[in-house]
């Protein structure tokens, strides 16, 4: 075991005041991290939120639009007698361009069945969609993306 009568006065002074310095920095440093870290925590946390509520806001506008442009493109009278005569080839032109204008991946258009008659993305048709959420809500007279 060390002896402390080893040690003069001003040594065991010295000692002393490094062990205090040392305690008193060490406990400051844990303080001030602790609380800076909370302070970007809660500063993190609000961005998030901000961020997400801008996003949100940005999805409802393009779900607005696309719900707009469905509507008035199933209102269209040339679009409508291409359904009623089954015309895969207009269809799939209009479809496209639709796409294109619109910024769109996928168009499916589809008789009162659910039977898929054309599609902007695809040369796919026949099979049916009517199982779908989006296809049964607009057999159900609503206006449908997604």
């Amino acid at each position: 075991m060390l002896k402390l009568s080893r040690f003069s006065f001003s040594g065991k002074i010295v000692a002393l005041v490094f062990l205090t310095v040392l305690v008193v920095g060490g406990m400051t440093f844990g303080s001030a991290y602790h609380f800076f870290m909370k302070a970007f925590d809660d500063l993190a946390v609000s961005r998030i939120g901000q961020t997400a509520t801008a996003v949100q806001g940005t999805m409802d506008d393009m779900l607005d639009k696309l719900k707009k442009n469905a509507a008035s493109f199933s209102s269209r009278p040339d679009l409508v007698e291409a359904v009623e005569k089954r015309d895969t080839t207009y269809l799939q032109q209009i479809s496209k361009v639709l796409m294109t204008n619109n910024s769109l991946d996928v168009l499916t258009i589809a008789d009162v069945d659910g039977k898929v008659i054309a599609r902007g993305h695809s040369e796919k048709t026949g099979d049916s969609v009517a199982n779908q959420i989006n296809v049964k809500k607009a057999l159900a007279g609503q206006v449908s993306v997604g």
